[in-house]
């Protein structure tokens, strides 16, 4: 069977077993292997749009977590943030998360304070960014090399299954 050459994903917390199993499904039904080893080059596929997803979604997590910081500095009477909330109270903490989450009660009442403060959240986010600029390059690179393992797998892939549409054309065709 096909499926026991599948390998099991690693996932990692808080990624959705559901998403890469629908991910999966719909390379598969996209592709149509149809040898093992078609399977095992879409599985591979897989593998690498889901490792794609997960260094865009650090990348933003990383922004996230680095704006939350001098967010929450800037809240603080305009303090420099530090990596560890030293002296930060709180309620600033949930005010600096709330400014990051459209659904957070408290968002209104943080950028009402940051207005007064004079900056502005994409202040905070450019700051954060340029803290983190070389960390945000080493993972942009790291998704250029995917992307071009990608490429190349997808390439080789369609190379595979066009030569097995090809005719023999020494071999007569029967029942026509």
């Amino acid at each position: 069977e096909i499926e026991d050459f599948s390998p099991e994903p690693v996932l990692w917390p808080g990624e959705d077993p559901m998403q890469y199993q629908s991910l999966r499904d719909g390379l598969l039904d996209e592709l149509c292997p149809q040898t093992m080893y078609q399977r095992l080059l879409v599985d591979r596929l897989v593998m690498l749009e889901w490792e794609l997803f997960r260094y865009e979604g650090l990348i933003a997590d990383f922004l996230k977590s680095r704006a939350r910081v001098i967010a929450a500095g800037v809240l603080n009477a305009g303090e420099a943030a530090s990596n560890k909330h030293g002296g930060i109270s709180k309620t600033t903490e949930i005010m600096a998360i709330a400014l990051f989450d459209p659904q957070d009660k408290n968002r209104e009442k943080a950028l009402k304070k940051l207005s007064l403060l004079g900056i502005s959240l994409g202040e905070i986010t450019a700051l954060a960014y340029s803290e983190e600029i070389v960390l945000f390059d080493l993972l942009e690179f790291r998704k250029a090399e995917i992307d071009s393992r990608r490429r190349l797998l997808l390439k080789d892939f369609d190379a595979l299954k066009a030569a097995r549409r090809k005719p023999i054309e020494e071999a007569e065709v029967l029942g026509e």
